[in-house]
C-alpha cells in the first residue's frame, strides 16, 4: 500500500516539475518578430508611408543576441519611415 502511495509522489512530482521546467524554459526563448518593410529608395517610402523615410542596415548586433532578435524575421536593408518621437 506504502509502495502505491510513494509511487504515484514520484509521479505528480515529476509532472510537477516537468512543468515548471517547461515554463521557465518557454519564458527565456528570445521574442522575434517579423521585420518591418523595407523599401529600396527614400522616394518610394515616402510616397507609400507618407512619412519621412531614413535608411536602416541593422548592422549593429550585440554580443548575446542573434540577427533576428535585434533587426527582425525577414529583415532587409533599405529604407524605412522613421518612427515619431512621442
Amino acid at each position: 500500500m506504502h509502495t502505491k502511495r510513494f509511487g504515484l509522489y514520484i509521479i505528480v512530482f515529476l509532472l510537477v516539475f516537468g512543468y515548471v521546467g517547461l515554463v521557465f524554459t518557454a519564458k527565456r526563448q528570445p521574442q522575434v518578430q517579423d521585420a518591418p518593410l523595407s523599401y529600396p529608395s527614400e522616394e518610394e517610402c515616402e510616397e507609400v508611408t507618407g512619412s519621412a523615410c531614413k535608411f536602416v542596415m541593422c548592422d549593429l548586433i550585440p554580443e548575446g543576441k542573434t540577427f533576428e532578435e535585434v533587426c527582425g524575421r525577414g529583415f532587409t536593408k533599405g529604407w524605412q519611415p522613421q518612427q515619431s518621437s512621442s
